[in-house]
């Protein structure tokens, strides 16, 4: 990760230095647009944990399927009145195998009660009634929940939070309040969003407003729930009819699951069930921090692709294209730079082919 970091703060040091030397208002936009990306890129590494979080609007089957994902029935349904207060997994070398640990923290005071849970189904009980917004003196101010187990998955630092659903009532004084808590926590814990949607659900207008406000920048990939007996078809036939909602540099991917197929696999140990249902190559994705950086890098070379083809055929006002198209000193200073390897090579190349030789230290 630290790789990958270090280019994108070479890369917004090249851009603002390209941005200064044509000081050309017809490609600002463009260049701004490119900054905002690789911000949003560098702010997500810059975290000191690793927070993947499941999104959605109420009801699109969330919980069945982080439950199918986790191996066990923890996250529980929040589709009525709920708290804003999201649930994270964390592994615990300090926790028995198959017992849990819940902490609740508070906004206000320091206490943060805790429960030691020999099963499962305890822990459900605990979130169910921490996350039940009709008693909201209890469970208004919570600001997070923790459970800390010996999960497999989350062992290489994952932490994974359950969050309610987006439009699901919840409690408060005021209208949008713990959406608004929501929406904050998305932006200073989260790294990485997953977002939900069901099937039969598809794409409206709904759901484009809050992939285009929450959590824009931080989602790389949606999950689309419901799809048991899918062909491939289908799939390729449900990305084509809603691919054309998203921005080309921003469009995420597109991942087939049934998180109630992959629930009933779980409980009848059927891994062939879980390959179908797709749990088994969503698990494999998000587990390793290697697998997580995966999604950012191809978000980087394909900004890097339409960013280079763009200003290669940009017109100035006098009708010429830009030579150099790069600030030459900024380029020459990065080319030499030693970081970054294939990675930097198929970025180098996709902004400027012809510069792509020169690689000597500028003078």
């Amino acid at each position: 990760m630290n790789v990958l970091r270090r280019i994108i703060e070479d890369l917004l040091r090249l851009i603002e230095a390209t941005e200064n030397f044509h000081q050309d208002h017809g490609i600002n936009g463009t260049l701004t647009e490119a900054r905002t990306i690789l911000l949003n890129l560098h702010r997500r590494l810059s975290k000191d944990r690793f927070v993947l979080a499941f999104v959605g609007l109420g009801n699109v089957g969330k919980s069945t399927l982080l439950n199918a994902l986790l191996g066990y029935n923890l996250a529980p349904s929040r589709n009525g009145p709920c708290t804003s207060a999201p649930i994270e997994f964390h592994y615990s070398e300090t926790i028995r195998s198959e017992t849990f640990r819940v902490v609740a923290h508070y906004r206000q005071g320091i206490s943060r009660p805790q429960w030691e849970c020999p099963n499962a189904d305890h822990v459900h009980d605990i979130l169910s009634e921490l996350a039940d917004g009709h008693d909201a003196a209890g469970s208004n101010d919570i600001a997070r929940v923790e459970v800390f187990c010996r999960i497999p998955l989350l062992a290489d630092g994952l932490i994974i939070a359950d969050t309610p659903g987006f439009g699901t009532g919840q409690v408060g004084a005021a209208a949008g309040t713990h959406e608004t808590a929501l929406q904050e926590y998305l932006k200073a814990e989260v790294s990485q969003v997953l977002w939900i949607i069901r099937v039969e659900v598809g794409i409206g207008a709904s759901e484009m407003k809050f992939y285009n406000g929450p959590i824009r920048g931080i989602c790389d990939d949606l999950l689309v729930t419901g799809c048991e007996d899918w062909s491939e078809e289908d799939c390729r036939r449900f990305k084509r009819r809603f691919s054309e909602a998203f921005e080309k540099n921003l469009e995420p991917s597109f991942h087939f699951l049934s998180g109630l197929k992959g629930l009933e696999a779980r409980a009848a140990n059927d891994q062939e069930g879980l390959n179908r249902a797709g749990i088994t190559a969503l698990e494999r994705y998000v587990k390793t921090p290697d697998g997580r950086r995966v999604a950012m890098e191809a978000v980087l070379k394909k900004l890097a692709e339409d960013l280079g083809f763009w200003m290669r055929q940009y017109r100035a006002p006098r009708d010429h294209r830009l030579d150099p198209i790069w600030h030459p000193p900024t380029l020459a200073w990065w080319l030499a730079q030693d970081s970054g390897g294939d990675l930097k090579q198929d970025l180098v190349r996709s902004l400027s082919p012809k510069h792509f030789a020169v690689a000597e230290k500028p003078r």
